[in-house]
């Protein structure tokens, strides 16, 4: 049986690709923000803070990650990051079916 070895730069591409879907869910869920917000003409940051916040928190985190995974010099380096993503912070008093 043949066993191929992924070199650096593809998993440097596999780990990046995770790293944006797992961006993308975790933004996803708060997405109605932005859109809502949008339809109303309203800027988020004034009624949902904690929710902006946090987004901004998640983009960063994603952006801190991306430059630690593409400056990863070995597969140990790649294999020690953690991408789970930052802890959603309390905004209960920011739900969906506030108006």
């Amino acid at each position: 049986m043949l066993v191929f070895e992924k070199n650096l730069d593809e998993l440097k591409k596999e780990l990046l690709s995770k790293l944006r879907d797992i961006t993308h869910n975790t933004l996803s869920k708060t997405d109605w923000v932005i859109v809502k917000c949008n339809e109303l003409n309203m800027n988020p940051a004034d009624k949902y803070g904690p929710i902006v916040g946090y987004r901004q928190k998640v983009r960063d985190w994603c952006n801190e990650m991306e430059s630690k995974i593409n400056n990863s010099k070995t597969k140990e380096e790649l294999y020690s990051l953690d991408i789970t993503p930052p802890k959603e912070e309390s905004y209960a008093t920011n739900s969906k079916t506030q108006t």
